[in-house]
């Protein structure tokens, strides 16, 4: 008979592995601002992790590349739909992979009025999230400039297509190094780079983000999104919990 110690043990571990398991499992989807250059774009290879990312405009198309009025659907999906304005599109550093090409170019931060510096509009994640089987989704910002040792602004997150609906929660970027981040040492006094999560897991079907427009060394850029389905809470502990039932019932 196995001591209580070795089935706590033996629970965790499960519990763990079946979180992992989930967690690997999650679907993802991104999408890369870049203009027509070609060595921007990512979607030809992986960046964090992702190998599907979107890139905003392909190799060759000069049609401007700071404004898409018509909603672009993101690969690894057939309903998540994004829009984005914003004063012009610039770039920082240079690339020797897509780890780096994935922060090179972004939204810049010029105010489109009312404060605001970049605009991004999501939408068709409810429908995503059903095909996918999960519940709720959490979004990662990456921001990018060429700013000697600048820092970055908090995103807001709307519930909808408006500015003026409410706040679903923040991203707040962290200046994680140069411009050649993240594969060479910790730098932020030349071309600040970074990136964050949200703050807590969403649910809505259509989002906005915006960022302030530039304030002194603090900017409002956006390189990139990326957007991660999260399973149902319970869905790991109770795998874990019925691999557990297997494993009692086996021993008896």
């Amino acid at each position: 008979m196995k001591s209580k110690a070795t089935i706590t043990c033996l629970i965790a571990a499960v519990c763990s592995a079946a979180f992992l398991a989930s967690s690997q499992g999650a679907s993802v989807i991104g999408i890369n601002f870049c203009d027509g250059w070609e060595n921007p774009h990512v979607s030809d290879g992986t960046a964090d992790g992702l190998s599907t990312w979107t890139d905003s405009r392909a190799v060759g198309d000069w049609t401007d590349p700071a404004n898409q009025g018509t909603s672009l659907i993101l690969t690894g999906s057939t309903t998540v739909g994004v829009t984005w304005s914003s004063a012009n599109i610039w770039a920082a550093g240079d690339e020797n992979n897509n780890e780096q090409a994935l922060y090179r170019e972004y939204l810049d931060d010029g105010d489109l009025g009312g404060g605001i510096g970049v605009r991004v509009t999501l939408t068709g994640l409810s429908a995503w999230l059903t095909a996918e089987g999960q519940t709720s989704f959490q979004i990662r910002a990456y921001c990018s400039t060429d700013t000697d040792g600048a820092t970055f602004q908090t995103i807001t997150i709307h519930d909808g297509s408006l500015v003026t609906d409410p706040s679903l929660g923040t991203i707040s970027p962290a200046v994680l190094g140069d411009n050649d981040y993240p594969t060479n040492p910790f730098d932020t006094t030349w071309d600040s780079r970074g990136y964050a999560d949200s703050t807590t897991s969403l649910t809505a079907d259509t989002i906005t983000l915006t960022i302030p427009s530039r304030s002194g060394n603090t900017r409002g850029t956006l390189a990139a999104l990326k957007i991660t389905a999260i399973p149902e809470s319970g869905t790991a502990i109770l795998a874990a919990l019925g691999c557990m039932g297997l494993f009692v019932r086996r021993r008896r």
